[in-house]
């Protein structure tokens, strides 16, 4: 799905957990191109200031973040507050597991520079 949204990521970042690993894998696996996933032991069960700076860390201008709830969650609503009303309003009504949130930013400073939310997609239930 990614490659027909042409999201082919820079960089992957995705906790060390098992599931988070096989997540990214399955998901690069139809990805060619996309460079290998980079998994941190720091992103297990991490809040959104910690994944920020896994994010800010990151090379490549499209960086895929693999991680766990509630924290992808709480920085997905705090990235779309800073969008705009009807991002905020979209990810606020539920951020479930597998749920995709891609956002426009400068990956060095996100909260500080303009930022949009280009698609939001839940899993079908």
């Amino acid at each position: 799905r990614l490659r027909a949204e042409n999201l082919i990521p820079d960089a992957t970042l995705a906790s060390s957990a098992r599931r988070t690993r096989e997540t990214a894998e399955l998901v690069l696996a139809g990805s060619s191109g996309a460079a290998a996933p980079r998994f941190e032991a720091v992103l297990y069960n991490a809040g959104p200031e910690t994944l920020l700076a896994a994010f800010s860390r990151a090379a490549g201008d499209t960086v895929l973040l693999v991680a766990h709830n509630p924290g992808v969650a709480a920085l997905a609503r705090a990235l779309a507050a800073q969008a705009d009303a009807t991002a905020a309003s979209a990810i606020n009504a539920g951020f479930p597991p597998c749920a995709l949130a891609v956002f426009e930013a400068d990956a060095k400073k996100p909260l500080s520079s303009p930022i949009r939310l280009l698609r939001f997609v839940t899993p079908d239930p």
